[in-house]
């Protein structure tokens, strides 16, 4: 009965007076929600601009880790032993950050997903408390046998407890972590008396990594230490192709929020777009194929909406599709002009009128759309990869010495 009744829903959403009206109700719904939260931080009168001119992060790191008896001194690189733990195993886990870290020495990694963790939030929540202990078993364990210099997770309150941190700390080991739905979800759920969230444990984290620049005031607010770290790709992965344009446009990913709204009204402006990724009728595309979609694509879309919301944050596509050498076309998200240059490194749209004529506009113009590929290749290799990405946190916890950059270079 329920599956039945699922199967209605959707296809009522997939109608276009059914899908318009649930795709604006909900996204005044998630403005509202993203915007409370928000309101409820700032008001304790941090602004993003307070933190832009905040040069002093590394100081007050080293003043917290000092506090605890923690000393870091700059090692060479290659020198490190780096644990990456994570919930999950998949491929981004798996085959993005852990083969980047190793650049800068041993990596050893913990799954939840790889001790019986349950992606149910009652499996979850049944067995956090167990998962936990492993966790701090094995790295008890492993320290003892291999100091470890970082931990680095990808933990929010959902999985991982204030004593688990607090315990793993008492061993002298810096341990940070980053987060990816802060602009949505920095509270969460309270489940079991815990917020979902990383407002749970950011305060006990040495530091917290995050890709929103919304979202600092957040960490400030509540006492956390917090370093904008952008989203980046892996050069070993996200390789150009010589291969054929196959797909005038083209889109990976899943069809949540106002995503499938959005290719269908394209659709009917006479925009043909190609979608891939479960959910889709053509369904999930393997891994190794995701390079050649985006290398045969002329033009690949990304959204950064946050779930049916009209606000954005970043995405791994908008630096692995340009990493590729090829063309994106990401929803406009303001901070992007920060990592490229607009229309000539990368597009960006608004709404699907302003998107189909930038459509139709960059496949007028494939030599300027050529351009573009090569520059926005050429950045991302000088300035969007993992490698760089750890080489600021690095040295943002004292472990790796600052760059100097010599007088008049840039």
């Amino acid at each position: 009965m329920g599956d039945r009744v699922e199967r209605i829903k959707r296809s009522l959403k997939g109608t276009r007076s059914v899908g318009s009206a649930w795709t604006a109700f909900r996204r005044r719904q998630h403005d509202r929600w993203i915007e409370k939260e928000q309101e409820c931080y700032e008001k304790f009168g941090f602004s993003l601009e307070e933190h832009h001119q905040d040069s002093t992060l590394r100081s007050r790191v080293e003043m917290v880790l000092r506090g605890r008896g923690v000393s870091p001194r700059p090692k060479p690189k290659g020198s490190f032993h780096i644990v990456y733990a994570s919930a999950h195993n998949d491929f981004w886990d798996a085959h993005h950050i852990p083969p980047e870290l190793s650049m800068f020495g041993e990596v050893s990694t913990f799954y939840f997903a790889d001790h019986g963790w349950d992606l149910s939030l009652k499996g979850l929540l049944s067995q956090r408390g167990g998962l936990n202990l492993r966790f701090l078993d094995f790295i008890r364990s492993l320290h003892r046998r291999s100091p470890i210099d970082l931990i680095l997770t990808y933990f929010s309150g959902r999985e991982i407890f204030v004593k688990t941190i607090e315990a793993i700390k008492s061993l002298g080991i810096i341990i940070c972590t980053f987060h990816l739905d802060d602009r949505f979800s920095f509270r969460g759920n309270l489940e079991q008396g815990t917020w979902s969230g990383p407002v749970q444990v950011a305060r006990n984290y040495d530091l917290n990594m995050t890709h929103a620049p919304e979202s600092l005031v957040k960490y400030q607010a509540i006492g956390a230490l917090a370093l904008l770290w952008p989203l980046a790709a892996s050069p070993r992965l996200c390789k150009p192709m010589d291969v054929p344009f196959r797909y005038d446009v083209a889109f990976v990913g899943s069809p949540h929020g106002r995503r499938p709204y959005f290719i269908r009204e394209l659709r009917r402006r006479g925009i043909p777009v190609e979608v891939f990724g479960p959910g889709w009728p053509r369904g999930r595309i393997e891994n190794s194929r995701i390079n050649e979609v985006f290398c045969s694509s002329k033009i690949n879309l990304s959204f950064g909406d946050i779930g049916y919301s009209q606000y954005q944050c970043g995405k791994a596509r908008d630096f692995e599709v340009p990493m590729c050498g090829a063309l994106l076309l990401a929803s406009h998200n303001p901070h992007l002009s920060a990592y490229y240059e607009l229309d000539k490194e990368i597009f960006t749209f608004g709404a699907i009128d302003d998107c189909a004529a930038k459509i139709r506009w960059i496949l007028e113009n494939p030599h300027m759309a050529e351009e573009a590929r090569i520059r926005a290749r050429a950045r991302s290799l000088r300035e969007h990869t993992w490698e760089r990405r750890i080489s600021t946190l690095l040295e943002t916890l004292g472990l790796l010495p600052p760059i100097t950059v010599p007088p008049g270079t840039d």
